[in-house]
């Protein structure tokens, strides 16, 4: 199913959450609701404002010819495509903006093929700062970003080949392998629990720690095929979204560890 369709799709089940009646205890009509404000991001396109300052609004966008491309939207001096990549190792699967240097400014687009990894700097031009090499992985699965082991940067967090793999996002080495398998279509990270660690989120229904790759814990079903983690209730935490073809969207709470469900 096209990524569009899908994301058309979410909002038009959204839209009958009103007439939902909620289970006592669960996310209040109004925290529901904010599904509405919210729609799952396409995989192979991220948007991000100016780094300066400015006014100005860009859209990357990964496309199956297997380039990464960069539109401006806002001021006139700034509009249409700005800036195309080399050609990658096949198709585009999915964009991210990322900081990886964690000084609160994004600084990279981070994109994956189903074999590579790359990452542009935003600052500079779009260089070309990573590149994976064609045997690091065989299939790549999924990624994120995240600051995974408390240091300065942020890492590159790739499931791929049935394990997931940490690439530290300042020198762009290798930190760790999992030992154990997973066989991941999406992953996110986030304090979903409210411990102030970073979560890894699997499609699969698991919740890992990420700084040590132990599982916290694991919903009864898979969390869905598209997942996202959103603050509903305002709490500063976010909620497990998950979303499977022809099914409702289903919640999750981190820090109960249950489904938040809808009758």
């Amino acid at each position: 199913m096209r990524p569009t369709f899908l994301f058309i799709s979410t909002i038009l089940v959204a839209m009958l959450a009103p007439t939902v009646v909620l289970a006592k205890g669960d996310l209040a009509p109004e925290e529901f609701r904010s599904i509405l404000q919210v729609g799952f991001a396409m995989q192979r396109t991220a948007q991000y404002d100016d780094i300066n300052g400015g006014p100005d609004r860009f859209v990357a966008f990964g496309d199956r010819s297997g380039r990464l491309s960069v539109y401006g939207f806002r001021s006139s001096s700034n509009r249409g495509r700005l800036w195309s990549s080399h050609s990658l190792d096949g198709n585009v699967e999915e964009v991210l903006v990322a900081d990886l240097d964690n000084d609160g400014v994004v600084d990279h687009l981070v994109c994956r093929t189903p074999r590579r990894v790359y990452a542009f700097d935003i600052r500079d031009e779009f260089r070309n700062t990573y590149e994976s090499l064609p045997n690091h992985f065989r299939s790549i699965s999924a990624f994120t970003v995240a600051n995974v082991d408390r240091d300065h940067q942020q890492e590159i967090v790739v499931a791929a080949d049935d394990q997931i793999h940490y690439v530290d996002g300042s020198s762009f080495l290798r930190e760790w392998t999992s030992m154990d398998r997973y066989q991941v279509i999406q992953i996110r990270a986030g304090d979903v629990d409210g411990d102030r660690s970073v979560e890894l989120v699997l499609d699969t229904g698991q919740v890992l720690d990420a700084s040590s790759g132990r599982e916290e814990w694991a919903a009864s079903d898979p969390f869905g095929l598209r997942l996202e983690l959103l603050d509903l209730n305002g709490d500063g935490f976010p909620e497990i979204v998950g979303e499977s073809p022809g099914l409702p969207l289903r919640i999750w709470e981190g820090s109960s560890q249950r489904e938040l469900r809808v009758n």
